[in-house]
């Protein structure tokens, strides 16, 4: 850590408390008589300051095992959207909480939550005109968010929680998707109660796409910006500090026309994985599962990527690669179905090591001696107090991906369906899309070829309505993309604009839409004269189109959706209307079939399916469920 680094990581500027306590002294004061109580409680908000801003101004990187980088140093400004289309970038005095009060960030797997949370804390601190909280949602356990203010800010649990109500406080709560199934259900409780009595307290939630999020009200939703290519090569640049290594990888990836990959280099997490793959091995993985392999294998043979190919840091396990990746996988699968646990207890991680090891018959060494490489050599987990933690959620995601594929191939298909057919099957999506990248093979055959013929099937039921009224076949596609394994509900006012959050809870507060394994989300379009107010709720085949889609890029035909003056419709007002394929209905009249397409296309920038395309796609299927391999195996043997 140079001196700048130190710097910033260790002191608070004295304008900056300085602002801050002329705004809370008389709050203090208000609430404490005596001199040596509002001293006390001054000191401990001081002290949390300097703490919370040394914890969120480092992050930990996989371009940089075994070490802290400085946030500010290696940042790239992130840029967030909320439904109404709105933009703002997170960087120095951004505005996100100035203007929202309540904020969900909620986008997939390596796109930054949690170090847009870091950089909102340090903007805070910083900008003197809140005191965050920065909670880690992993680890409040069953503290409420009121005792965890208190404990971070060192105060008794006999002070008023009237001070905590009084002071300029602002939550960040990061990481929603890593709390366990079993402590789920309280944890939205405490949020709820805290956002109805802390009624002007400023919140940000983080999280992956997630079926209970539904049950927290009153929050506004974000979704991050991916990267565009100069950001992802401006990362590159930092990561290696302007040196040839980044030099000559951008000049492979400018001349690559591969859309997989430039899909890669839109999310802050492939793009770091990228850099740490392609500085051990100058070759460029084209799949997920090949960008994790080969930054395992750079970690195994090369704990800080800094040493010259062929140097291999001896391993206290004296494990192999091979077999040291075989614990792996087992340990990753382990978390996997234990509520996706991230963080355990070194003694927890010890007995799990210790069983797994003892499972393996031609493995033989220590539990200790593997979980000092896990935290040593090969460094894929961080060491805090009395836990250790995987460095990145996608890294036990993918070993658990690996021994579904690989190390129980006997059940490989069971597991996958038992994991699509859960309660929760949205936070098994990262691990379901690495299976697919591992073996297609069985992925085609297993769970895309029902996907398709469940799409051509909802295809039909659209064409069939579309056609009577004259309606084009381009129009027919869209509805049948935007609609396939969705139920889509409308909300249109006149002359008024309801508040987005009431209307949406009070339509998704059944619990059933809830607790079925389904995702909400909704987006609002307001005019002069109009409100308009959508509610989508996902069921998981959506995801599975569109994972194959990803695979399959030739299958999409993309438009620009025009957003034009969709309120001059003949639809009822301020009632909810539930989209279906009555014929009846005036939502698929010819003159309102467009309006409605237009309505529930996400963004300006929407796709449909070629439906021909597919359909050759899931004939092949049928014809080659083996993906060439029997007509291999038969040739060699004939």
């Amino acid at each position: 850590m140079n001196e700048y680094e130190k710097t910033v990581i260790e002191t608070v500027a004295k304008t900056t408390l300085e602002q801050l306590f002329s705004q809370i002294t008389p709050i203090i004061r208000k609430h404490f008589q005596k001199r040596k109580s509002q001293e006390r409680i001054e000191n401990s908000i001081e002290q949390h300051l300097k703490s919370t801003k040394q914890k969120v101004a480092i992050i930990n990187s996989l371009a940089f095992p075994n070490r802290s980088i400085s946030l500010l140093e290696y940042y790239i400004p992130l840029r967030v959207r909320d439904n109404a289309d709105n933009q703002i970038v997170i960087s120095h005095k951004n505005d996100l909480l100035s203007n929202h009060e309540k904020v969900l960030i909620v986008d997939s797997a390596g796109m930054g939550k949690s170090t847009i949370s870091k950089r909102v804390a340090l903007d805070l601190i910083e900008n003197s005109y809140h005191i965050p909280i920065f909670i880690e949602l992993r680890n409040i356990k069953d503290r409420s968010i009121p005792l965890e203010i208190k404990r971070q800010l060192s105060l008794k649990e006999d002070d008023t929680e009237a001070l905590l109500e009084a002071l300029p406080l602002a939550i960040l709560l990061d990481g929603f998707d890593e709390v366990g199934k079993e402590e789920v259900s309280t944890l939205i409780d405490n949020i709820n109660d805290f956002v109805t009595n802390y009624i002007g307290t400023p919140i940000l939630l983080t999280s992956r796409p997630e079926a209970n999020l539904s049950k927290i009200k009153g929050f506004e939703v974000f979704n991050i910006e991916r990267f565009k290519q100069s950001e992802a090569y401006s990362l590159i640049k930092k990561y290696d500090g302007d040196g040839g290594t980044s030099e000559k990888l951008i000049k492979e990836l400018k001349e690559e026309k591969s859309v997989t990959l430039q899909q890669f280099l839109e999310t802050p997490l492939y793009v770091s994985l990228l850099y740490s793959a392609y500085k051990h091995k100058p070759i460029i993985p084209r799949r997920k599962d090949l960008f994790f392999n080969q930054v395992y294998e750079a970690l195994y043979e090369d704990h800080d990527l800094s040493k010259e190919v062929g140097y291999v840091r001896k391993k206290h396990s004296n494990l192999d690669a091979v077999e040291f990746k075989k614990v792996l996988k087992r340990f990753g699968f382990y978390c996997l179905m234990h509520d996706g646990l991230v963080e355990l207890s070194k003694e927890k991680a010890h007995d799990v090591i210790n069983e797994i090891i003892k499972g393996i018959d031609e493995i033989e060494t220590k539990s200790s001696f593997f979980y000092k490489d896990l935290i040593t050599t090969v460094p894929l987990f961080i060491e805090e107090g009395a836990t250790i933690r995987w460095s990145h959620k996608s890294f036990m995601e993918y070993f658990a991906a690996s021994f579904i594929c690989y190390e129980a191939k006997d059940k490989q298909v069971e597991i996958i369906n038992k994991l699509i057919n859960s309660n929760s099957p949205f936070s098994f999506l990262n691990v379901l899309e690495l299976c697919a990248d591992i073996d297609y093979t069985t992925f085609r055959v297993e769970v895309f070829k029902k996907i398709l013929e469940r799409y051509l099937e909802h295809f039909e039921n659209i064409y069939k309505l579309g056609v009577k009224k004259g309606i084009s076949i381009d129009e027919i596609s869209k509805r049948s993309y935007l609609t396939f394994g969705k139920e889509a509900r409308f909300f249109i006012t006149k002359n008024k604009r309801p508040s987005f959050d009431t209307v949406v809870n009070d339509e998704v507060s059944n619990q059933k839409v809830i607790d079925s394994g389904r995702r909400v989300v909704g987006s609002q379009l307001v005019t002069k004269d109009y409100s308009y107010t959508s509610v989508i709720i996902l069921d998981f085949d959506f995801e599975l189109l569109n994972l194959f889609l990803e695979i399959k890029p030739g299958l999409k035909k993309h438009y620009h959706s025009r957003k034009r003056d969709v309120f001059n419709n003949t639809l009822a007002k301020d009632q909810w209307l539930q989209l279906d394929n009555n014929s009846n209905s005036r939502m698929n009249s010819k003159r309102n079939f467009s309006i409605i397409n237009e309505l529930l296309a996400p963004s300006r920038s929407a796709l449909y399916v070629d439906v021909k395309k597919l359909t050759d796609e899931l004939n092949n299927i049928h014809k080659n469920q083996s993906n060439g391999l029997s007509d291999l195996i038969d040739n060699c043997f004939s």
